[in-house]
């Protein structure tokens, strides 16, 4: 070491010794590459496509889905957005008709904005159930009202 600092200057000696430390840093806990190392006998791992999953899916839903019969997969979620009418109150809270096939779970959208519904249901067992929402006219007090004016409905089969 005393003769290499001789033969090199002060400021290419640091720079040389900065660049055997770097590379000693560089392959510390890494495996060797050569023929007989574990590493080399192994192939790398291949890139993975994630599988397939439908039950990772959400099925979105919206006014205009009323009267649909759709199928889902036990595990999916159905998410719907009602939209307010003009000359009606909004949508009332969405409805399962049966819990044991579509559960309510809590939605993970933002707030709605005024005049907006939201619901979503997972299917958690094989059957049928249907989601459900109404609206009633949106009348002065002195103006007789239908009970319900509109009805939204969408029949879910769960497999």
């Amino acid at each position: 070491m005393k003769r290499l600092a001789r033969a090199i200057p002060g400021t290419a000696l640091v720079l040389v010794l900065i660049l055997i430390l770097s590379q000693a840093c560089n392959s510390v806990g890494r495996p060797s590459s050569g023929p007989g190392s574990p590493a080399a006998s192994k192939p790398p791992p291949a890139a993975s496509t994630p599988a397939f999953n439908p039950a990772a899916q959400t099925v979105a839903l919206s006014d205009a889905d009323s009267g649909r019969t759709l199928s889902v997969h036990k595990g999916q979620v159905v998410s719907v957005a009602l939209h307010e009418a003009d000359g009606f109150m909004p949508w009332s809270q969405l409805t399962t008709s049966d819990s044991g096939v579509l559960i309510p779970i809590v939605d993970t959208r933002a707030a709605a904005v005024r005049g907006v519904t939201l619901g979503s249901f997972e299917g958690v067992a094989p059957g049928t159930a249907q989601l459900a929402s109404s609206a009633t006219h949106d009348c002065v007090s002195v103006t007789p009202c239908r009970a319900v004016a509109r009805r939204w409905v969408v029949t879910v089969v769960v497999s």
